[in-house]
């Protein structure tokens, strides 16, 4: 408001630098807050597929598509499995400790129950940034062999050997399925679940999970897929890339300064 007012002739650039959550509705605009001026000129987005739930509410919002500076390794991803002689399977966690050892307990239980061979699976647990591996430790059991935590703070690196992503609400699904690497994402069982996959996203690549036997079937499904599912899943997270994830480029960047080249 303060630009719209003070200085009418600036241009104002918004950047949603991801694809959000539907109940997080600050980032919709809605038609009142155009007429109070209280938005942006112009909308730069991350992706193409953004464009679509960003103009929801407002179809004439002026948008730009620009470069996902953060994610750029989604387009140079190449996997690493064959150096690894186990299945992984990657864990991040949320920020509340609460949910964070709820989760770890209900991997305890759902891997007791397949029975997990520990000799052909791992599972590896990365903290979110904020937590305290040693606070995380200190509220739980024992660990089995085949279940460790990480201090790797870097989940691009991790990913490159990972097999399945098991995530909550988090913005690592659309980047594990741009990297055509499957994500169970475990639903909110008590209240409202921020669901961070978009409509348009393949179902080959996600399931959603609300209870124990849910997790179960979700990973025997992944963990058993055949040599055609993988197939459709790198088939479909090249779509999901080039949907959510625009690659670094000089036209997204004069896109993004306003630069017309003549």
């Amino acid at each position: 408001m303060g630009f719209n007012n003070y200085f009418p002739n600036t241009k104002t650039i918004g950047y949603r630098a991801s694809e959000y959550f539907p109940f997080y509705l600050s980032t919709y605009p809605i038609p009142i807050e155009g007429e109070a001026h209280v938005i942006p000129n112009v909308m730069a987005l991350q992706g193409k597929g953004t464009v679509f739930t960003v103009k929801e509410f407002l179809p004439n919002l002026d948008t730009i598509v620009i470069p996902s500076f953060k994610c750029q390794y989604v387009w140079e991803f190449s996997e690493n499995k064959l150096s690894q002689s186990k299945y992984m399977v990657l864990i991040t966690l949320p920020r509340s400790i609460g949910y964070t050892i709820f989760v770890i307990n209900r991997l305890l239980n759902v891997c007791n129950a397949i029975p997990i061979k520990s000799d052909t699976t791992k599972f590896l647990i990365k903290p979110h940034p904020t937590q305290s591996l040693k606070k995380i430790k200190s509220n739980l059991p024992e660990l089995p062999n085949y279940i460790s935590l990480t201090e790797e703070k870097s989940f691009s690196k991790l990913l490159y050997s990972t097999n399945i992503l098991i995530t909550e609400a988090s913005s690592t699904c659309l980047e594990a399925m741009a990297c055509g690497i499957p994500v169970i994402m475990m639903e909110n069982e008590e209240g409202l679940t921020y669901d961070p996959i978009p409509s348009r996203v393949s179902e080959h690549l996600y399931r959603k999970v609300r209870s124990q036997d849910d997790l179960i079937l979700a990973l025997k499904h992944f963990i058993n897929s055949t040599p055609e599912n993988l197939k459709q899943q790198q088939f479909d997270g090249v779509m999901v890339r080039e949907d959510y994830f625009e690659p670094y480029s000089q036209d997204g960047i004069d896109r993004l300064l306003d630069i017309v080249n003549k």
